[in-house]
């Protein structure tokens, strides 16, 4: 974090989208350990992912353990690409299930991009690794500490440190950063935060950020 005073004191944290754990691009057990991070109770965890899948995409044919318009009490799935973490919580039965504390917590770890699917080892916290691979604390922590020294330049490195082995997409994993920086700006003054996200775009030569 930067600490910055205009006017009174203004703390700016920088954290690479690749290095959060994309809605869009997880894989069943990757929403069922999101879903146990959240202290959601079986079997609603294990049906996360058809019920996100039912929520964003454009028909009305419901998947297998997934939710539709029928089974939603007033507003139905956005039937669209989801604009950000929080409306995780609008998916059936999330916002009511979910520790309210921990979601304090593990949205910080989460982004939604459908058109990334990238994830960098080297700029992850703690929550996107336990989703990402089920790390545990501890362990989270030795490769923190490990790629402090030295970042992961392969995967087999950062395999022989975490002790995880790849899943089923693992061709969608990288190393680098994805170009897309979530910035967070707190106001010492008050409890508002500001997020957004810049797209850092090099080729660009009329407008290199976005």
């Amino acid at each position: 974090p930067y600490g910055i005073d205009i006017n009174g004191p203004l703390l700016v944290s920088l954290q690479d989208q690749a290095g959060l754990a994309n809605l869009t691009a997880l894989n069943e057990t990757q929403f069922a350990r999101l879903g146990a991070s959240l202290r959601i109770p079986e079997p609603l965890r294990n049906h996360l992912r058809p019920m996100f899948l039912d929520y964003v995409d454009r028909d009305s044919l419901t998947q297998l353990n997934g939710a539709e318009q029928a089974d939603y009490d007033a507003l139905g799935p956005a039937n669209r690409n989801m604009l950000r973490p929080s409306e995780f919580l609008s998916i059936l039965g999330v916002r009511t299930a979910a520790d309210p504390a921990r979601w304090r917590r593990v949205r910080r770890a989460l982004t939604v991009d459908h058109t990334v699917s990238t994830f960098n080892v080297n700029t992850a916290g703690p929550e996107s690794l336990e989703i990402m691979f089920g790390m545990t604390e501890p362990r989270a922590a030795s490769v923190i500490r490990a790629r402090e020294t030295a970042p992961f330049t392969m995967f087999s490195d950062f395999i022989a440190v975490s002790g995880t082995t790849l899943g089923p997409d693992d061709e969608g994993l990288y190393t680098f950063p994805s170009g897309r920086v979530i910035y967070v700006i707190r106001d010492g003054r008050s409890p508002w935060v500001y997020q957004a996200r810049l797209t850092v775009t090099p080729s660009g030569l009329e407008q290199p950020l976005w």
